[in-house]
């Protein structure tokens, strides 16, 4: 597979659209009432982060993280990781 560098027009569009993600980010923890740790675990799963790599970057036990996934789950009325990332899409 080749990889080819981003030209500057598109740098600055992949800039933007990542400050808009950002900020709907907000509005949708905002609007799920998500604790501040819910939103980090959030955050870091639509980076695709595994429940182990999110636990390790929190400094928490996997056990926490599912706990935190659980509570958003049923906050956003979700089931599924997968259905999360499209709510949150």
């Amino acid at each position: 597979m080749q990889i080819r560098s981003l030209g500057p027009r598109s740098r600055r569009r992949v800039a933007a659209t990542i400050r808009e993600i950002g900020r709907e980010l907000d509005a949708v923890c905002r609007r799920y009432r998500l604790s501040s740790r819910e939103s980090d675990v959030v955050q870091l799963l639509l980076r695709g982060y595994s429940n182990g790599d999110i636990a390790a970057t929190l400094g928490i036990t996997t056990a926490t993280v599912k706990r935190h996934l659980i509570n958003v789950f049923n906050k956003t009325g979700v089931d599924s990781r997968t259905q999360l990332v499209c709510r949150l899409a």
